[in-house]
């Protein structure tokens, strides 16, 4: 056991400490997100829930509670979190329906698991959470220090027909993107799929792959044309008409966001 416990060692039940047994609560800090422990009472055999371990040490580095909330959220503002999103918390996301659970319980599992070269899909109807999440995925990688860059499947595509008018060569730009340790694209398909628009996307994330570098994308699409999720329709957009498909099926977990919009 470390200094304090991590969800990392509490793995599948319980383990034995010198304060009793050990296991995971499915409550979260609201400072730092780190999901919380019960203990059980030796002589009780009650559990009760621990303070922050995480916290209490960064306490003892930092100072208060309140300076690594400030703390969080100043590296939040340069992980390029959305505003609005900087005090929520994990424990925010309402969890009443089933399809609630489904995808807060498969994000957290996500990211309490995530290492370099995993990939993310969150796809579904608008309002049912995927930003949201997102942000609160955000959230923990910049607490862990990772390198990367969020936006839009719009705004890389502007950069790359300006730099085509202006007669500049895109590699620098493809690079840039695929330099990041994770890169994350929102708002797939509010760009005209154009072939210059995947030979665009297909660099960047040749580039990613080959270098085992991590990919997250959020989007209102379904994946393919057959997914079983819903009937074709030549009219409509899907994630595999921008990113190369075979490869999401390789590297990536696909959380699909269903049920009704909770705007």
């Amino acid at each position: 056991m470390s200094e304090y416990s991590t969800i990392g060692e509490v793995v599948g039940g319980f383990i034995e400490t010198k304060m009793g047994t050990v296991k995971r609560s499915g409550e979260y800090c609201e400072v730092c997100g780190t999901e919380l422990l019960e203990v059980q009472n030796r002589d009780t055999k009650l559990y009760s829930i621990q303070t922050c371990g995480r916290c209490a040490i960064e306490n003892q580095k930092k100072g208060t509670t309140e300076d690594i909330r400030e703390h969080t959220k100043k590296r939040a503002y340069i992980h390029q979190v959305d505003k609005k999103f900087i005090d929520k918390t994990w424990n925010d996301f309402k969890r009443k329906t089933k399809e609630q659970k489904y995808v807060y319980n498969n994000c957290r599992n996500w990211i309490e698991r995530f290492n370099l070269g995993k990939w993310l899909v969150l796809y579904g109807g608008q309002g049912t959470g995927k930003t949201f999440l997102k942000n609160m995925i955000l959230k923990d990688l910049a607490r862990q220090g990772f390198n990367y860059e969020s936006t839009t499947l719009r705004d890389m595509y502007s950069q790359y027909l300006e730099k085509q008018r202006n007669g500049e060569s895109t590699k620098k730009l493809e690079e840039r993107y695929a330099s990041k340790s994770i890169l994350f694209i929102d708002e797939l398909g509010r760009a005209s799929d154009t072939d210059s628009l995947k030979h665009f996307m297909f660099s960047i994330i040749d580039k990613i792959y080959i270098a085992k570098r991590s990919l997250i994308l959020v989007s209102n699409m379904m994946i393919e044309a057959d997914d079983e999720s819903e009937e074709h329709d030549d009219k409509k957009k899907y994630i595999s008409d921008f990113i190369d498909f075979e490869r999401l099926k390789e590297c990536a977990t696909f959380i699909p966001f269903y049920g009704e919009s909770y705007r």
